[in-house]
């Protein structure tokens, strides 16, 4: 299943957070990241662990709470 990962997809994945920290003014993206990423996190979570990058999703998410002043909170319902 790693194989149908494409480098484009995995380098999103991996630098999100990091392009919104760079942001000339990430605050004004907290919506958009909200909004946007909330109903990707599952896929954004299986894309990690497939590529066994999953370790490294609470400082991805960390990194891009910080930068846009809000608490990204996610509750993973099974």
């Amino acid at each position: 299943p790693q194989d149908l990962i494409s480098p484009s997809l995995l380098y999103a994945c991996l630098q999100w957070a990091h392009h919104i920290d760079l942001s000339s003014d990430p605050q004004d993206l907290a919506t958009l990241v909200n909004d946007t990423f909330r109903p990707k996190f599952p896929f954004w979570l299986e894309v990690l662990s497939v590529t066994r990058n999953v370790h490294l999703a609470s400082g991805l998410l960390l990194i891009a709470s910080s930068a846009v002043g809000v608490s990204l909170r996610y509750t993973v319902m099974i």
